[in-house]
């Protein structure tokens, strides 16, 4: 799904979860709750918390409706030093997601690896360009010992 598809969606929200765009659909406080949660990198260290500028800023702009922007903008303050190699914004989950990993990828650091049931070569189409990446989804395996 598009992100344009998932803010036009009728909200699935609670006070504990979310299932669609977190910007659209959570309220004020809630928002600015769930930015100011402490962040796991996928290899489990703690990451840097959003400062509290970032936050109002994000909180803004989800108040004056500018969804995807808030979530550019969190991810841009998620991904403090990486050279993040883009000038628009997202258009769905999976294209932050592999925005994301090719971010941490770049700052030398290593992704889990990982299983995907949809096809049996384990790779996914990039949703962006159509070519295939290396970067698997679904369940993450334990580390080898």
């Amino acid at each position: 799904l598009t992100c344009a598809m998932i803010i036009a969606q009728p909200p699935n929200v609670d006070r504990h979860d979310c299932h669609g765009c977190p910007y659209r659909f959570k309220d004020e406080g809630s928002l600015r709750t769930l930015l100011a949660q402490p962040r796991k990198a996928p290899d489990g260290a703690t990451l840097p918390r959003l400062t509290a500028g970032d936050i109002e800023d994000i909180v803004q702009d989800a108040k004056d409706m500018h969804y995807t922007r808030a979530c550019f903008k969190q991810f841009v303050a998620s991904h403090r030093g990486a050279k993040i190699q883009r000038d628009s914004l997202f258009r769905s989950p999976l294209e932050y997601y592999l925005t994301s990993v090719s971010a941490w990828e770049a700052a030398g650091n290593a992704v889990p690896t990982a299983v995907d049931d949809a096809t049996p070569d384990g790779k996914r189409p990039r949703e962006s360009t159509g070519g295939p990446v290396s970067i698997e989804r679904t369940r993450f395996q334990p580390k080898a010992e």
